[in-house]
């Protein structure tokens, strides 16, 4: 995500075209968009306090949180953030949180622009060296 700036600055002094140049502004914005709805949004935090006793519902307890939560649901503790989440499915060092269920969808979507931004990198680099050496 860094060198893709530098790249889309190549390829706006290189190509004339404008809907390449509209192309990739667009997939440079889609890119921060999914970025920051992942990091902003909550993954899922679980923030429960106090076993509520009239409840029917079976409660679990975390001892590294202190908290309970649901029986039913699928939490899992992360070390690093040191919060249980709802459906965890990794904690991820790019972002610094943890990709739970609350922003899963969000970083699924960064992933597809991003796989998307670097084979549209590639083809650019491509079309530039075979205009180069033709």
């Amino acid at each position: 995500m860094i060198i893709f700036p530098v790249v889309l600055w190549f390829i706006y002094s290189y190509f004339d075209i404008v809907s390449i140049k509209l192309y990739y502004t667009c997939l440079f914005f889609v890119m921060l968009t999914t970025y920051f709805g992942t990091f902003l949004l909550n993954p899922g935090i679980m923030f429960q306090n106090v076993k509520d006793e009239e409840s029917d519902v079976n409660m679990d307890y975390c001892k590294e949180c202190n908290q309970y939560y649901p029986k039913s649901k699928k939490v899992k503790h992360c070390q690093i953030c040191m919060v249980c989440t709802d459906h965890r499915d990794h904690h991820c060092g790019v972002i610094g949180k943890c990709i739970s269920k609350g922003n899963i969808k969000w970083f699924y979507g960064m992933l597809v622009s991003a796989m998307v931004s670097m084979i549209s990198v590639y083809i650019a680099i491509i079309l530039f060296l075979v205009n180069i050496f033709s």
